[in-house]
């Protein structure tokens, strides 16, 4: 009798574990800041919620180093990734990531989803008492990379005319404490750091907070966007939004949706929310900010970077090239076998169907595939009494390119153009190729509806922007916008696409890079500008 109960209680243990075994494994990438046990001490509760939550799949936890980021999502070591504001959005302009929620930050006690940066220097230092005052000083920072602890100050500064030249030094002290120290003990004249640095710091008592004063923009006052927010710590720059967790590209929407949905009904009581010392977790904030703010400093992708020619890379690089290409060969040769023994029926099915869907140039949805998807959208939001507005983006001057340079320049502008457009758009909005030289957009969330004139001034100056070739050369178009809203001015798609048609006549008559809508005469003209894009 004993033998069969133990023979029944292992056997039930081994089918347990293999049930467990067989389920789907989610890894969570997390920035590590300080060491891998700091964040599987935090987050393992997480992991364990979601788990619950989502019964289905298993989440583990994978600490990762800033510079172990961009491969771990390169080769899909990962599925969802938690890392701060800057990093999610220097990632996107090369990367297709999806934020599904933005962590509360629990801080003194309430829950905050914004930050900044605070510049602050002694008490005693009546020389020092706005940002203007800089000039000559010793500035001490968190790292270049950092949101609050530089980016956000930054910004003022230059907003104001304020340059770091005029510093007498800046230095890069690692840490946000090790920059409070260095003003406190005159290492430093000035400091930068995120909000709450100096509050929380006073709390832990490792300083006193009347030790110092805050340096803010003597001709504005700064308060944050969110009115309804009481923010009570010292600030010196706008708020940007806090950590958001995304979703790579090849994990499946009803997943993601899933999980963003699981995290924002997270209890600020909860276990999983108590570790990782949050008040839980809410929709995704608007990142676009911090997009200008790296416009503006022509950081990331507006970076201008000098050019190496072919001949160098080779003279530096030959015999990594060299052992490269010979990869590259045994590669294609092992597809080529492995695709010759799955030419199966299911993949030229597969094929076909995304050749009948997606435009074969700028892999985005044709226009039957695209009018398909729109009718869904187009339903939806009347259900709901949301307005959509439907824009035809044209591209000019493609001809002059053609005859120019050729062809193949003019395919590589037009995918480069489409790159730009969805860089600008939200993941809520949707976008189609409607014919050779066409895009086609669905805006349908409120901010886009409701600050679509700016929308489209920034869609004209993104395209507008000089591309160049791998040979020197600067090439430029511009493009027209006509634009018409759902349902004020259409009921179905076809009304509202051909009105939105009339309007890009009305633009394209009043030459290059204007747009106009259906129902007012609205223009705008772009002047060309020295920034460039690389073919």
């Amino acid at each position: 009798m004993l033998i069969t109960i133990s023979l029944s209680v292992i056997t039930t243990n081994k089918l347990q574990s293999q049930e467990l075994s067989e389920l789907k494994e989610i890894k969570i990438g997390i920035l590590s800041k300080r060491g891998a046990m700091k964040v599987h001490y935090h987050w393992s509760e997480t992991a364990q919620y979601l788990q619950q939550k989502i019964p289905e799949y298993q989440f583990k936890i994978v600490p990762l180093k800033f510079d172990d980021i961009l491969n771990a999502i390169e080769t899909k070591k990962i599925d969802l990734l938690l890392t701060n504001s800057a990093m999610f959005v220097d990632l996107s302009f090369t990367h297709q990531l999806y934020p599904l929620a933005t962590v509360k930050r629990k801080i003194l006690g309430q829950a905050f989803t914004e930050f900044g940066s605070v510049v602050f220097t002694r008490t005693e230092r009546d020389g020092l008492n706005w940002l203007t005052d800089l000039a000559e000083q010793d500035v001490g920072a968190v790292n270049e990379h950092s949101l609050g602890g530089w980016i956000a100050a930054l910004r003022e500064l230059d907003s104001i005319g304020s340059k770091v030249e005029d510093f007498n030094s800046l230095e890069f002290l690692g840490t946000h404490d090790a920059v409070v120290y260095a003003v406190e003990n005159r290492s430093v004249d000035v400091g930068i750091v995120r909000t709450d640095t100096l509050e929380r710091m006073a709390e832990e008592g490792k300083i006193i907070l009347s030790t110092f004063k805050i340096l803010k923009n003597s001709t504005t006052k700064i308060k944050p966007k969110n009115n309804d927010l009481n923010f009570p710590f010292f600030i010196s720059s706008q708020l940007y939004p806090e950590w958001p967790i995304v979703s790579l590209e090849h994990v499946p929407d009803t997943l993601s949706d899933n999980i963003s949905s699981a995290l924002i009904i997270m209890s600020k009581d909860s276990k999983a929310a108590s570790q990782a010392n949050i008040m839980g977790w809410t929709i995704p904030k608007n990142y676009h900010e911090i997009r200008l703010a790296f416009k503006q400093l022509n950081l990331s992708f507006y970076k201008q970077k000098n050019e190496l020619s072919l001949q160098m890379l080779f003279n530096k690089y030959w015999l990594a090239l060299i052992f490269i290409l010979s990869a590259i060969t045994l590669f294609i040769l092992l597809i080529r076998y492995i695709f010759s023994l799955k030419n199966t029926a299911q993949q030229y099915k597969d094929k076909a169907l995304n050749l009948r869907q997606y435009d074969p140039l700028t892999k985005l949805p044709n226009r039957r595939y695209f009018f398909e998807k729109v009718n869904r959208h187009l339903f939806i939001a009347l259900r709901e009494h949301r307005k959509c507005i439907l824009l035809i983006i044209h591209l000019e001057k493609l001809d002059n390119v053609s005859q120019r340079f050729g062809y193949h320049i003019t395919d590589r502008i037009i995918q480069r153009a489409s790159i730009r457009v969805l860089r600008i758009l939200s993941q809520n909005n949707f976008m189609g190729k409607l014919s050779d030289r066409n895009f086609v957009v669905l805006l349908s969330d409120e901010y886009s509806v409701n600050h679509v004139e700016s929308l489209l001034q920034e869609i004209i100056n993104e395209i507008s922007l000089a591309f160049v070739t791998k040979n020197g050369f600067n090439v430029e178009i511009g493009c027209c916008i006509g634009a018409s809203t759902y349902p004020n001015q259409a009921t179905t798609l076809k009304i509202l696409l051909k009105k939105s048609n009339d309007a890009l006549l009305k633009a394209k008559k009043r030459g290059p890079n204007n747009f106009e809508t259906y129902s007012s005469t609205v223009s705008t003209t772009v002047s060309t500008t020295n920034s460039t894009s690389t073919l």
